[in-house]
């Protein structure tokens, strides 16, 4: 069973870390003009809305399905607009954006192409969208001690089936982004910092499940024994966990 973005007790699971500077350059990049106004789709608790609003925009609406996430969003950042709607239709105004940015949404939708048909919607004249997630070639790097990701297949192969049909290539979501209109204008992949924490906190994040959806298809017999196996794996006291992501950048 996957997790249930609707379910309270996972409201904070993705709400309570920091943009990592990696992520600040990377964007500081990609984005021509921070300017005018963003929206960040598929917002969660707003770590990436509250991120893209120090590079400049002159306002970023954060966009989620989940009620219970947002009211977290809008407690931790209650300065910032936020937004219930679907991906897929948002209930925002056409052309009124200069960017949709999205990240670890796609391999949640069961389809693609209506979400992008709304980005394109959503987007004014020469928008950006810029789509960030991982493909399955990005998920099954070999584990080490900074791609911990990489450790879960190892442990558990039937994993691996899991993301294989959930997540794109880069070259099935380009063909996608292109036939919704867009001109994709670069593909590239990027190592982003989760975050870096000391090995207790880390664990105590396994356990909860918090902000690795995978884990919620793993059993608790299940969990505790990869919980046991990082154990093992990682020998220092504090962790800089990273994950590798494709970005897709595109124009409308």
């Amino acid at each position: 069973m996957m997790i249930d973005f609707h379910d309270k007790r996972y409201q904070y699971s993705y709400a309570t870390r920091r943009a990592d500077v990696s992520w600040i350059k990377k964007m500081s990049i990609l984005l021509d003009s921070p300017t005018g106004h963003a929206v960040d789709i598929g917002c969660g608790g707003g770590i990436y809305t509250r991120a893209l609003t120090s590079l400049g925009f002159d306002t970023v609406t954060g966009v989620d399905s989940s009620l219970p996430i947002l009211e977290v969003a809008k407690q931790l950042h209650p300065t910032l607009p936020f937004h219930h709607g679907q991906a897929e239709a948002t209930g925002l105004a056409s052309g009124h954006y200069s960017l949709v940015y999205c990240r670890a949404l796609i391999h949640h939708l069961n389809e693609v192409e209506p979400f992008l048909s709304e980005a394109f919607r959503l987007l004014e004249n020469d928008g950006q969208l810029i789509v960030q997630d991982r493909t399955s070639e990005d998920c099954f790097l070999q584990g080490s001690p900074s791609h911990i990701r990489g450790y879960y297949y190892n442990l558990f192969p039937h994993l691996q089936e899991i993301e294989r049909k959930r997540r794109p290539t880069i070259q099935m979501l380009s063909s996608t982004i292109i036939r919704s209109g867009y001109e994709v204008e670069r593909v590239e992949t990027f190592w982003e910092t989760r975050q870096t924490s000391s090995k207790q906190h880390f664990l105590q994040e396994i356990r909860a499940r918090t902000g690795r959806s995978i884990l919620h298809a793993l059993s608790d017999l299940e969990l505790n024994k990869l919980f046991d196996y990082l154990d093992q794996q990682i020998q220092d006291e504090f962790i800089e966990e990273t994950d590798r992501w494709t970005i897709w950048v595109a124009r409308k």
